[in-house]
């Protein structure tokens, strides 16, 4: 059993199709608990647990994307036994999206969607790096993103440990060198909250130019992280596209 994946339910060989979700700069695999009961009881969901957080603590965080799809194109295989699907939130959409890729080249695996939620496009111009600022800056760069507790960033003991992890989070997007030569065949949806501040619509929309098939674009209220503040529309659009998978 890999422990790049917390199992929120896996029915190994009599699942009909498995859901894999990718967190967020600074998330884990937490992000994802209870999204089982929404689903189908023939599909897995499975949460991916990078090194750096929780039970992997101890763990060196990973700071290289092409790093980290490298390991979890490898840690992933013993998986794709059955249909699946990836849905990945912020800078867990490009994770999702560049092992979606890695596995389309190596022709590995049976993705029947992908969604991608809340993250411009990669090609696009980044917002001003945060992962190297200093201190202070990173804290109240944190800060207005909202996606750190307040109490985690006002205890300084607390984020000496946390640092490095968040750090590293951060420089997989703001490092990766993007390579537009493959587009991704399976169906994709863009989750996208409308009042997200952080990213454009235009920008969701730019992902279009990277994909070949059927493209859907869904539009959620809430900001950022509207991953959280509308779950349960977040999980029954999944659920949506999770029958719609069995079902082909």
């Amino acid at each position: 059993m890999s422990k790049w994946f917390k199992k929120y339910r896996y029915r190994g060989r009599d699942a009909k199709l498995r859901v894999f979700c990718f967190p967020y700069a600074g998330g884990n695999a937490s992000i994802f608990e209870g999204w089982e009961k929404q689903l189908p009881e023939t599909v897995d969901v499975f949460a991916i647990q990078a090194p750096g957080r929780t039970v992997r603590f101890a763990e060196q965080p990973i700071a290289s994307l092409r790093e980290k799809i490298a390991i979890l194109a490898r840690e992933i295989k013993p998986y794709l036994d059955v249909p699946h699907v990836f849905v990945g939130h912020s800078n867990g959409a490009l994770t999702a999206f560049e092992l979606a890729r890695e596995l389309q080249r190596t022709g590995a695996g049976n993705l029947r969607h992908l969604v991608l939620s809340a993250k411009r496009a990669p090609h696009l111009p980044r917002n001003e790096p945060i992962h190297a600022l200093p201190y202070p800056e990173f804290v109240a760069r944190l800060r207005e993103l909202k996606a750190t507790p307040a109490e985690i960033l006002e205890n300084d003991e607390l984020m000496s440990l946390l640092e490095p992890m968040l750090r590293a989070d951060f420089s997989l997007s703001e490092t990766h060198a993007f390579d537009p030569s493959l587009r991704i065949e399976t169906p994709v949806s863009l989750f996208w909250g409308e009042g997200d501040v952080e990213i454009p619509k235009d920008d969701m929309l730019a992902w279009k130019q990277h994909l070949a098939s059927d493209v859907d674009f869904v539009e959620f209220p809430g900001d950022h992280f509207f991953i959280h503040s509308h779950q349960h529309d977040f999980v029954g659009r999944l659920r949506t596209i999770v029958e719609r998978a069995l079902a082909a």
